[in-house]
């Protein structure tokens, strides 16, 4: 939903924390360009919810246009009981058929309809 408070979100460590915003209102998480972080609203209206505008008392529902689901990260040794199937028939490279990749077209002789420009 537009306009609600973010967070900032970092998805290798499940770490969150506020913002910071500059003197012109725009924000960012963090000065280090190694660190990955996502912002993400603050604020969780679960879907169906019905809101109700204030002025007009139109009323509405919420509906999840897209949505992410992350998962807590495990330690390694919650893996350990973990079993597979080992009758799995995995495929080989003989039972691909082989693609042979078209030339490159000479850019001089290149004819592009005009349906096609954009």
């Amino acid at each position: 939903m537009a306009g609600t408070p973010l967070i900032c979100f970092n998805p290798q460590t499940g770490e969150r924390k506020a913002p910071t915003y500059d003197s012109w209102g725009n924000f960012k998480c963090s000065d280090s360009s190694e660190e990955t972080w996502w912002t993400r609203p603050d604020v969780l209206i679960p879907d169906g919810t019905t809101l109700q505008e204030p002025s007009t008392s139109k009323k509405y529902v919420v509906k999840v246009d897209s949505a992410v689901e992350l998962l807590a990260r495990a330690e390694s040794s919650a893996c350990d009981s973990l079993t597979y199937a080992t009758d799995i028939e995995l495929p080989k490279e003989e039972d691909y058929n082989p693609f042979t990749m078209p030339t490159k077209p000479d850019i001089a002789t290149l004819k592009v309809k005009g349906t096609d420009k954009m």
